[in-house]
């Protein structure tokens, strides 16, 4: 049978056969049964001082790159550390400043001014919360008088009573630290007081419509209690406030806030 390389049946058994033969070389003479030449005898030899200079040469260049590059990091570091330890001096001694109160007087003037409008708009929370519910209509009542102090009921001290140190004393009679009166006068007095208080504050809110426009009727109908009748509603007109919008204005960022009306309707 005649060889044929194109025959992959043959080409397999060919690689087999050398497989075999390198395998068994291998075991003989170990990494040289793979090496395809040989060297003769009368081969020229490389040059070993002018390789081991060239690998000298290297090592060196090698060793002084790295040194270089030991020698600017140390640099960096100590440049790093000196700026860390000036910025730590600074914050020290600005905070022995503050604490020794060597502020200058603009940043004082100032934090006061912090202060003051921080106050007032607690204020202004405080009088919202606490305003007269006609106000919206007829305008903020006026100043109310100064509050008398009463004392009433039992246990009620005289103008006389001691202070709350010679309580603690142990000559201290509670006894005689009473006001002399019955319970009952004292309810019949609260009770009197407050009708009186009630009256005069619907008066007043009598007076306060009448002097917005409001008619005799729409105040007597206040006074009792009653609903307003359908023809006695007051329509918004076209280009006044609507009620659901009273109290909302718009800032000058375009943002709805809610905010008093201090004054009467427009």
């Amino acid at each position: 049978m005649p060889f044929n390389i194109d025959d992959d049946e043959y080409v397999a058994k060919l690689l087999t056969q050398d497989a075999k033969k390198t395998s068994q070389t291998y075991d003989l003479v170990g990494i040289d049964a793979f090496s395809s030449k040989r060297s003769r005898p009368g081969a020229p030899k490389p040059n070993t001082n002018f390789l081991r200079h060239i690998i000298r040469q290297t090592d060196s260049h090698n060793a002084a790159l790295l040194a270089k590059e030991a020698e600017e990091s140390s640099s960096r570091l100590r440049r790093m550390n000196r700026e860390r330890e000036k910025e730590r001096t600074e914050a020290v001694d600005r905070a022995r400043r503050n604490i020794e109160g060597r502020l200058s007087p603009p940043l004082r003037h100032k934090d006061s001014r912090k202060c003051h409008s921080r106050r007032r708009a607690d204020n202004d929370g405080e009088r919202d919360r606490g305003r007269d519910p006609l106000e919206a209509l007829v305008g903020p009542l006026p100043p109310p008088p100064e509050p008398t102090v009463r004392s009433r009921g039992r246990g009620a001290l005289k103008a006389n009573s001691l202070g709350i140190e010679s309580r603690f004393s142990a000559s201290y009679d509670p006894s005689v630290d009473v006001r002399p009166g019955s319970d009952a006068e004292d309810d019949w007095d609260e009770a009197i007081e407050a009708m009186r208080d009630r009256q005069k504050w619907k008066q007043q809110g009598a007076d306060r419509l009448r002097a917005a426009g409001f008619k005799d009727e729409q105040v007597k109908r206040w006074e009792k209690g009653g609903d307003p009748l359908e023809d006695e509603v007051v329509w918004t007109k076209k280009g006044q406030d609507r009620e659901w919008d009273r109290g909302k204005i718009v800032d000058d960022d375009g943002d709805v806030a809610l905010k008093a009306e201090w004054g009467r309707l427009r």
